[in-house]
């Protein structure tokens, strides 16, 4: 992507006359030019608890990195703020930076390398009590593994901030660092974390110990804790979403989200989204089981009982 170049709204009325065209749907589509400056990528839009529509970015300019954001106020962007800006990120169209928001709290992460090797980067977070002054950053992955980090969800929890990533740690020995997935030592895996608006990690978890390689986690926070959804990798290859739980303080066993059976050897760079309503989840997914490539939705209104 070169440009980011227009964002659409709609906004859908229904009438009450008795005139049948009356009744129909009208719908209005605004276009807005995006705020970014060319070349730009690896956009990430979302709303805060109040509403607020914020959009983060990439741009680059020779061979400095700008992660940059705004806010869409009376249906126009702010001028962009920078977060940080660096030359030894590590940047691809699959696994992209964001940012979080709770309160006037800001936590946002981008990739930075650690080593020479092609999959060796670390998570850096930043953090901003207004989203004008940032800090240094600081790491969230604290095992010195010249490994791949990554694919990262970040969301308000009480006060703080819970994080799930993909973790390498466990797929590299020590001097043995690679740079090809199919050189990997071990399994990647699933962490979690909680992290105060100081920067503190409050606690930290393993969730899964073997998990597909390179696709996007997501999360949700309910009145009941949070869940993590993310794609799964069992030793014969199969690689189905999977849902984890936080239940009286204790992490639940992994469990389907429904059995696919999608057996593939390699990653297919492509996980699932969550969205909760009153505890009620909605959970999305790609999978291409049997030969047949479609999109399969799941809900659940008890998924503190089964999924």
């Amino acid at each position: 992507m070169n440009k980011l170049l227009y964002f659409c709204f709609m906004l859908i009325g229904i009438g009450c006359s008795t005139d049948r065209r009356a009744n129909s749907e009208m719908i209005h589509v605004n276009s807005l030019s995006g705020p970014a400056t060319s070349p730009a990528a690896e956009p990430f839009l979302f709303t805060d608890s109040k509403n607020q529509v914020y959009l983060s970015w990439i741009e680059k300019q020779d061979t400095i990195n700008y992660f940059k954001f705004s806010r869409l106020e009376n249906n126009q962007w702010t001028e962009p703020t920078k977060i940080a800006s660096g030359s030894s990120w590590f940047v691809n169209w699959a696994d992209y930076p964001m940012l979080a928001v709770n309160n006037n709290n800001f936590l946002a992460h981008y990739l930075e390398r650690s080593g020479t090797s092609t999959y060796a980067y670390d998570v850096a977070l930043v953090k901003s009590l207004d989203g004008n002054d940032w800090s240094k950053p600081f790491l969230l992955n604290t095992d010195g593994k010249q490994a791949e980090h990554g694919f990262v969800t970040i969301l308000p929890y009480g006060d703080n901030f819970f994080i799930a990533w993909l973790d390498g740690r466990n797929t590299v020995m020590e001097g043995m660092e690679g740079d090809q997935h199919n050189g990997h030592q071990g399994a990647m895996s699933l962490r979690a974390a909680v992290i105060d608006t100081n920067g503190n990690r409050l606690n930290e978890w393993e969730l899964d110990n073997k998990t597909c390689d390179c696709c996007q986690t997501t999360a949700a926070i309910t009145s009941n804790g949070p869940v993590v959804v993310y794609r799964d990798r069992s030793d014969e290859e199969i690689r189905d979403m999977s849902i984890v739980r936080l239940i009286n303080n204790e992490w639940t066993k992994p469990q389907p989200v429904h059995e696919d059976r999608w057996k593939i050897a390699g990653c297919p760079v492509n996980g699932p989204r969550i969205s909760n309503y009153e505890n009620t989840l909605a959970v999305a997914w790609f999978t291409a089981a049997s030969d047949s490539a479609h999109v399969n939705v799941s809900f659940s209104s008890g998924w503190w009982r089964h999924f």
